[in-house]
């Protein structure tokens, strides 16, 4: 990814599931549910490509590479897990994941049947993030603003009003004409974004975040992460403790305009500082 500087001694790799979860079976590594749940290829024609390329040594018993072996275990059990979801019209969706261990992290871009895996170091992390979210304008590009309280089932109907219909909705239920015009847009223009991060506090305990945005560059909403289209949505998985995202009935939430900058700093807030517990894995589930 331009402007992130490689990691020094780890290649990035392009693998299939199917081969990420050969290698992790052979480093008795558990791959991630979104690897392990796709894979069907037959495991001799899996190995002999991963020997071909060199992924595998050769020998009585085939072997992992060292090089490639560390990275599958960072992917297998990193500390902290990002996952950035972002659509928008007119070009697929873009999935990546990124698992980090203090020393060094990875890079997963989904690509088809494929999955790029690049190395970085951690304390490239924000700016990672900041490329693949896209949230690279200036320092202070796109309207300032205040939180505007307003009934998450009013926004959920918004998001299928249209931008006239959808700014009327906000209207009546309150907001500025100010404010109901620039969030119908945003809610209007079938941009969306989303970030979430996990990772172990300690005692067992599953620790994180997610923000969400919707919106074209020039006028983003931070908007809750329960109004995100759900079929981006990742399959359940049995280590995420969150309420569901359907809770709350005529729950009132906070909406806001917001910059590149300010989701980055709602980023920051969400991702664990140094303290105890900062070298422990958050097992196999993203």
């Amino acid at each position: 990814m331009t402007g992130i500087d490689p990691l020094t001694g780890l290649p990035a790799l392009t693998l299939s599931n199917a081969e990420f979860a050969a290698l992790a079976r052979a480093l008795g590594e558990p791959a991630p549910d979104r690897i392990a749940g796709a894979t069907t290829d037959r495991p001799r024609d899996v190995e002999a490509r991963l020997l071909e390329r060199g992924v595998v040594v050769s020998g009585t018993a085939p072997r992992v590479a060292v090089t490639a072996a560390r990275l599958v275990r960072i992917v297998c059990r990193p500390f902290i897990r990002t996952r950035i979801r972002l659509i928008a019209p007119g070009r697929p969706p873009v999935a990546v994941h990124v698992a980090s261990v203090p020393e060094a992290s990875i890079g997963c871009v989904e690509d088809g049947t494929t999955v790029h895996y690049v190395p970085f170091g951690t304390e490239q992390l924000i700016d990672y993030l900041a490329l693949a979210a896209e949230l690279t304008e200036p320092a202070g590009t796109g309207p300032p603003g205040a939180e505007v309280p307003i009934a998450l089932p009013v926004l959920r109907a918004a998001v299928q009003d249209g931008r006239s219909g959808a700014a009327d909705r906000l209207r009546a239920a309150g907001l500025t004409p100010t404010d109901a015009a620039g969030l119908g847009a945003a809610l209007s223009s079938g941009s969306w974004g989303s970030l979430s991060v996990r990772y172990r506090a300690g005692a067992g305990r599953v620790s994180g975040g997610e923000i969400a945005w919707a919106g074209e560059r020039s006028g983003r909403w931070q908007v809750p992460a329960a109004l995100f289209p759900a079929a981006l949505l990742p399959p359940a998985e049995p280590a995420e403790t969150a309420a569901p995202r359907d809770a709350g009935g005529d729950l009132t939430v906070t909406v806001q305009p917001v910059t590149a900058a300010g989701l980055l700093a709602e980023a920051v807030s969400v991702l664990p500082g140094p303290g105890p517990g900062c070298d422990e894995a958050t097992g196999s589930g993203g």
